[in-house]
């Protein structure tokens, strides 16, 4: 009766939402990474930038940062749960941070660029 709390021997201590917003920070900076790197080759090969590109690579710059702020979310919410380890957890608000931080940056200096 006294074991009912407690999780079998062999149960892993690593939390499922902690990985989740590691893999969340990983999925986000290579989709950040990729699109800078479509968007600056499209931007420096063509004189008059396609707008239609550009436009749909600003969606994207979004999306990938309301994964990051998900994935911050999810990492926070982690740290909180007891008894299993923060260590991915503590991964995946550092990496999320990074990549929410390197958006907004690139962002900033595309809006004081003009």
């Amino acid at each position: 009766m006294g074991d009912a709390g407690k999780e079998p021997s062999g149960a892993s201590k690593v939390c499922k939402v902690g990985m989740a917003s590691c893999v969340l920070g990983v999925v986000s900076g290579i989709g950040i990474f990729v699109n800078f790197l479509i968007t600056a080759v499209v931007v420096l090969t063509d004189s008059t930038p396609n707008m239609i590109v550009v436009g749909a690579s600003g969606i994207v710059w979004v999306v990938f940062a309301g994964f990051s702020l998900v994935g911050i979310i999810a990492g926070i919410y982690s740290c909180l749960e007891k008894g299993k380890s923060r260590v991915p957890a503590v991964v995946g608000i550092g990496v999320n941070a990074l990549v929410l931080l390197f958006t907004i940056v690139i962002m900033t200096v595309g809006i004081l660029n003009k």
